[in-house]
């Protein structure tokens, strides 16, 4: 049994959220075949089960944290010198078999965990759903060809998203173009004015832009664009 499970299942039932933000840190940590890369999807996985998702949307409208309760658990736990109720002699002689070195690097890693934990985007592949609402100019006419037209700009959009989203939780939107816009390139213009980045397609065979797409959106963000008229086929 590894040293820091034993520690743990001491203060297990009376264990505060620090507690158990270490907790799932270590385990994350000492993963077997452990690297950077899933040490870190670890953590987020298990601390997603662990911790209560702030999902109001008033709340996170008005920036509340979504894992609120985490980021202070994290907070707390990076500045302790000892874990899971133990000092930090013990701490490193229990769970680290002595190596200053490797508490040293654990404590980098707990900080790292805050860091990702704190920054807007930063769970967003585990916490919530993202959406990218695509618009086909409707002057074409083909459920076919507008479908196509959707397609080509979700590719455009996927080259250049950044890295913190998940392409397997992005839910697209495919609408309408609002009629009050003349152009496809004005309802560009005005998505992007109030603070989202569109990406669109340029058909070639009709000389202009024919569809155009939002990168990934959370859920608490997208009041304006929660009205659009989804597309029919």
């Amino acid at each position: 049994m590894k040293t820091y499970t034993q520690a743990w299942k001491k203060i297990a039932s009376s264990a505060s959220a620090v507690n158990i933000a270490q907790h799932i840190a270590l385990k994350a940590y000492f993963a077997r075949r452990s690297n950077e890369t899933n040490r870190e999807e670890i953590f987020q996985s298990q601390a997603r089960r662990a911790f209560t998702e702030i999902t109001n949307v008033k709340k996170l409208i008005n920036g509340t944290h979504p894992f609120l309760g985490l980021k202070a658990a994290l907070a707390t736990a990076s500045l302790s010198g000892g874990l899971l109720e133990m000092k930090y002699q013990e701490t490193v002689d229990t769970i680290f078999a002595g190596s200053e070195e490797s508490y040293l690097e654990f404590r980098l890693f707990l900080q790292l965990m805050y860091n990702l934990s704190s920054r807007e985007g930063g769970f967003d592949k585990y916490k919530r759903r993202n959406y990218s609402y695509i618009f086909v100019d409707n002057r074409f006419d083909e459920p076919i060809y507008q479908a196509v037209q959707a397609a080509h700009v979700a590719m455009v959009i996927g080259q250049k998203m950044e890295k913190t989203f998940d392409a397997h939780n992005i839910h697209f939107q495919v609408c309408e173009m609002p009629k009050e816009y003349a152009h496809i390139e004005v309802l560009a213009a005005h998505l992007e004015a109030v603070g989202f980045r569109v990406e669109g397609f340029y058909e070639p065979d009709v000389d202009r832009i024919i569809a155009i797409g939002t990168h990934p959106v959370p859920s608490h963000k997208r009041k304006e664009l929660r009205d659009s008229t989804l597309l029919t086929f």
